[in-house]
């Protein structure tokens, strides 16, 4: 057996050396094919899938368009009939700002362009285009809507700083119910017969009946005066007064503040008078005027 050994140790050695040469090439240039060969699957891979994906993704754009396409009409109809009601309660405000006493138009507000506006490239989406110009819309309806909103707060402040100066016009009877009996003016006097100026109106009611404040005002005489009887006289400011006469009792105090519509006193025949009844004067700048402009004349019924 000792004689083949030594015949045999060569062969091991050069198989062993061909062996390392073949593991240390491995080691080297294996990993870097392995990578080359990954790298080109997944290559392979993306440009099957991008090729499969296309006509999917074209479709899905192409329905994704035109829902946008049938919602921008939708919003466009929308904003045509929201724009013509604007006009029209534009129209309605500016008659209103005239009735209130402005006379000013309704305020127009600015809409400034955005820079560019105008400028589309070639490439540019028509489906952005006119989802731009829509946009544009939506912005001229806001700005109609602003106008609007500016206009009608204008009229309420005016109309907020009058209230106090409407209130205290005499502009309501003084009595629910009641005829007229006697108007202002010249007249025949019931007691001597003569012809004289009556300085008021006379107004028929039972006695009882509540006397009402005809405007906002401060109680400045309240009680009798000669042929007035139990007089209310009230001061309404801007050169305004009224009178109540002939009551029967009275309802308020010199210095006290009344509403229009307030109960002031009761209709009696105290004074100067043949019956019960309201005599009613309205004073400008001290001087006795026709309070029938005043008051609302429709509601008189002449006897």
């Amino acid at each position: 057996m000792d004689q083949y050994q030594p015949k045999s140790a060569p062969r091991v050695g050069k198989a062993c050396t061909r062996m390392g040469h073949v593991a240390i090439w491995s080691a080297k240039y294996l990993p870097i094919a392995l990578m080359f060969l990954l790298a080109a699957s997944v290559h392979f891979m993306r440009w099957q899938a991008r090729e499969i994906d296309t006509p999917s993704r074209y479709a899905r754009i192409q329905a994704q368009n035109h829902a946008l396409a049938v919602q921008l009409a939708g919003l466009n109809r929308t904003l045509d009939h929201l724009s013509a009601s604007f006009v029209e309660a534009r129209d309605v405000a500016t008659e209103a700002r005239d009735l209130v006493g402005i006379h000013q138009g309704v305020v127009e507000i600015d809409l400034d362009p955005e820079p560019g506006s105008n400028a589309h490239p070639a490439w540019e989406n028509p489906y952005h285009r006119a989802l731009q110009r829509s946009g544009s819309r939506v912005d001229a309806t806001l700005k109609q809507a602003r106008e609007l909103r500016i206009s009608f707060e204008e009229m309420v402040a005016h109309m907020e700083r009058e209230a106090d100066e409407w209130a205290c016009i005499p502009s309501t009877r003084p009595l629910e119910g009641g005829r007229l009996t006697s108007h202002y003016g010249r007249r025949r006097d019931p007691f001597t017969g003569l012809l004289a100026w009556h300085r008021g109106l006379d107004l028929s009611a039972p006695t009882g009946t509540p006397i009402l404040a005809s405007a906002e005002g401060r109680v400045i005489r309240a009680g009798y005066y000669r042929g007035y009887g139990r007089l209310v006289e009230m001061d309404h400011g801007n050169g305004l007064q009224t009178r109540y006469a002939h009551a029967s009792r009275l309802a308020v105090k010199v210095g006290q503040w009344v509403k229009r519509g307030e109960i002031i006193g009761y209709v009696g025949s105290s004074g100067r008078t043949s019956a019960p009844h309201l005599h009613f004067e309205v004073h400008l700048l001290g001087e006795p005027v026709n309070p029938e402009p005043y008051i609302l004349p429709d509601l008189l019924v002449a006897e």
